[in-house]
């Protein structure tokens, strides 16, 4: 795919942000194709939550530790 993740979210972030631009002045009619839009991305997020890879638990002294840590030092993303 030519998109790279970055483009896609961004331009998924854009769309979104024009669709609900002028969302309560849209028909209720396309107010419904939005909401049915929501619902089937919404289905899809849950199909492909298949793909997540469960976290093994922390300690939970791990945990605090790190919570300490980043509450000291900041959380960097």
């Amino acid at each position: 795919m030519a998109n790279t993740k970055k483009d896609l979210v961004a331009g998924a972030q854009d769309l979104i942000q024009d669709i609900f631009d002028l969302y309560d002045d849209y028909s209720a009619e396309d107010q419904k194709k939005i909401e049915n839009m929501l619902c089937d991305m919404k289905d899809l997020n849950t199909h492909l939550k298949g793909y997540e890879k469960e976290e093994k638990k922390k300690p939970k002294w791990l945990l605090k530790l790190e919570k300490a840590f980043n509450d000291y030092f900041g959380k960097k993303d």
